[in-house]
C-alpha cells in the first residue's frame, strides 16, 4: 500500500471517529428528552387514573372505617345515668324545642365554645392549603403530603388533650388553646407566606395540632356536661355541628375574602381569626367546669 492509499485509509477512520463523537454527543440529549418525556407521560397517566378512578379510593377505604366505628359502638355499653333515664320512661319531648326553649345560655356556650376549634380547621385545614397550592405556588402533592403528617399530629395531640382536661378540667385545656390562637395566629400567618413546604408545615402543625387539638379534644366531654340526660346528646350535637357549620364552613370564606380586600396581605385574616377565637375564649370562660359534676345531677 503506498502512502497515498495509506493517508487516506487513516483520514477515513478519522472521518468515522468523528461522526461517531457527534452522534453519541447528539445521542445524549436525545435520551435525556426521551427520559423526560416519559416522565411526564406518567405522570399524566397517574394524574388521568386519578382523576378518573384514584379519587373513589379513599372514599372505599372510608367503608373500612365505618365498620370499624360500627363494632366499636356495639361494644360499647351505654352510660349507667341514660340506662337510668331509660328505665324512668319519662314523657317524651321534642329535645331539639327542648334544647333551643329551655337551655338557650348553654346552647350557646356550647356553639361559642367550639368555634374556635372548628375555625382553626377551615382556616388551616381547607383554606391555607388552597392557598399554598394556587398562591404560593407550592407542589400540590408536597402540601398534602404536609396536610398528611400534621393530621397525624392532630391526632395525637387530642388524645393528649383530652387525657390532661381529665386531669386538670375542660376549661383550662380549652382556654390555653384558645389563648394560643390569639397569641399565635400573626405567626402563624406569617410563616403560611413565606413560601416553603416547611415553614407551611409549621404553620399547620400550630394551626391543627396546637390550637385545634388543644380546643377540640375536651370539646365532647365539655359540651356534654352542659345539658341533662335527656337532651344531652342532642344538645352536644347542636352545639357542635352550629359552630362547624359558622366556623368552619365560613371561615374560608371570610379568609379569602379578607386576602383580596387586603391586597394580598393575611393580616386581615389574623385578626378574622383572632376575633372569632375571643368569642370562643368568652364561651369557655363564663361556663362553669364540669369535670368533677355528677351527671345525674345537671338539670
Amino acid at each position: 500500500m503506498g502512502r497515498r492509499d495509506a493517508a487516506r485509509v487513516r483520514a477515513g477512520r478519522q472521518t468515522v471517529a468523528r461522526v461517531r463523537r457527534v452522534r453519541r454527543l447528539h445521542g445524549r440529549p436525545r435520551r435525556h428528552h426521551r427520559g423526560h418525556a416519559g416522565a411526564q407521560r406518567l405522570h399524566d397517566a397517574a394524574r388521568e387514573d386519578f382523576l378518573s378512578w384514584g379519587w373513589r379510593v379513599p372514599f372505599l377505604f372510608s367503608a373500612v372505617l365505618a365498620v370499624i366505628g360500627l363494632v366499636i359502638r356495639l361494644r360499647t355499653a351505654e352510660s349507667a345515668v341514660f340506662q337510668e333515664a331509660v328505665a324512668a320512661a319519662e314523657e317524651k319531648q321534642v329535645p331539639v324545642g327542648e334544647v333551643v326553649t329551655r337551655y338557650p345560655r348553654r346552647l350557646l356556650v356550647a356553639v361559642g365554645a367550639g368555634l374556635s376549634g372548628q375555625a382553626a380547621q377551615g382556616l388551616m385545614g381547607v383554606w391555607a392549603i388552597g392557598y399554598a397550592v394556587t398562591q404560593l405556588q407550592l407542589s400540590p402533592t408536597g402540601v398534602l403530603n404536609v396536610k398528611a403528617l400534621t393530621g397525624v399530629c392532630v391526632i395525637v395531640m387530642v388524645v393528649i388533650a383530652a387525657r390532661l382536661s381529665d386531669r386538670i378540667g375542660r376549661r383550662p385545656v380549652m382556654l390555653g388553646g384558645n389563648v394560643a390562637a390569639v397569641l399565635l395566629a400573626v405567626p402563624i400567618m406569617l410563616l403560611l407566606d413565606s413560601g416553603s413546604v416547611i415553614t407551611v408545615f409549621l404553620a399547620l402543625f400550630l394551626g391543627l395540632a396546637v390550637i385545634q387539638g388543644f380546643v377540640a379534644g375536651p370539646y365532647g366531654a365539655f359540651a356534654a356536661e352542659l345539658f341533662p340526660t335527656r337532651i344531652r346528646y342532642t344538645g352536644a350535637s347542636m352545639g357542635y355541628q352550629i359552630a362547624a357549620a359558622l366556623g368552619a364552613g365560613l371561615m374560608p370564606v371570610i379568609a379569602s375574602a379578607l386576602v383580596l380586600v387586603g391586597g394580598g396581605s393575611l393580616w386581615l385574616v389574623a385578626a378574622a381569626w383572632i376575633g372569632m377565637t375571643l368569642l370562643g375564649l368568652v364561651a369557655v370562660a363564663v361556663s362553669g367546669e364540669g369535670k368533677d359534676r355528677d351527671l345525674r345531677e345537671i338539670g
